[in-house]
């Protein structure tokens, strides 16, 4: 599967921001300042309409306790995750409000211009295939101790895997997790795949986190690591790498059944 960059039709926008709203997704916001990159996180809370068009409500981020303090003539880029696509779109704000969230309470929002644009940023170098939360794939994890330090007392976590792929793969948490877990931090995965027997040690790093707002479980996006001192682990990879094929196959063909004009 290629990486690109594609923009989406009128409608699609509307549907994926849509559902991004409904759903609260987390997002981040990055705005150029001083020659660098300032990155904060917030969610979506909705959308209003005004005199003047269609804004989106995002939550007023909030680093270290204080607002952030943005002007309405600056450029912000949205980057959000929904579906296990990656999106983005630039727009301004256009001015704050006290809205109620998902959770009852009111929060502060910052009106945004509604995107003329919304771009998919399809980024991954492997076809990855999402897995079934009727039969969930468990996996357990924990912090990476390293060669030299013991994992017997290290904390050991859980979740389900909900997709993968040749590369990396994505793990719903059961739990929330304590603030030394973030993006950067190397993991020992545990998992067994549907149909085979044998049982998948693997090392991973976190590349990325989406919903660990409000003590709500996160979803893990985590890169597979190389461990040269894991002879077996050329095999691992390559069952993992079957494991993907098989299931892409079984894709296309539920595709082609369902749309007979389909072409691969």
């Amino acid at each position: 599967m290629t990486s690109g960059v594609h923009v989406l039709s009128e409608t699609g926008r509307d549907d994926v921001l849509r559902a991004a709203c409904e759903r609260g997704e987390t997002l981040e916001i990055l705005v150029g300042r001083d020659g660098r990159v300032i990155k904060h996180s917030s969610r979506f809370l909705g959308t209003v309409t005004r005199d003047d068009g269609l804004h989106l409500l995002i939550e007023m981020p909030t680093p270290q306790g204080k607002s952030v303090d943005y002007r309405q003539d600056e450029e912000l880029e949205i980057l959000f995750h929904l579906g296990g696509e990656r999106y983005a779109f630039s727009s301004h704000m256009e001015g704050q409000r006290i809205q109620e969230s998902g959770a009852g309470e009111d929060v502060t929002a910052l009106l945004l211009c509604y995107p003329r644009e919304l771009e998919n940023r399809q980024r991954r170098a492997h076809y990855r295939v999402p897995l079934s939360m009727a039969k969930p794939v468990s996996v357990a994890f924990l912090e990476d101790p390293g060669p030299d330090a013991s994992s017997e007392t290290a904390s050991i976590y859980s979740g389900f895997i909900s997709n993968i792929s040749a590369g990396g793969l994505a793990i719903a948490c059961r739990q929330s997790l304590p603030a030394t877990i973030g993006e950067g931090t190397h993991l020992v995965l545990s998992f067994q795949l549907p149909g085979e027997a044998e049982h998948l040690d693997l090392k991973g790093v976190i590349r990325h986190i989406r919903g660990a707002h409000a003590g709500q479980a996160p979803i893990l996006g985590i890169e597979y690591l190389r461990d040269e001192h894991d002879i077996r682990g050329p095999r691992k990879m390559s069952l993992i790498q079957q494991f993907v094929v098989r299931c892409q196959r079984k894709i296309l063909q539920q595709l082609r059944m369902l749309q007979p004009a389909y072409r691969s």
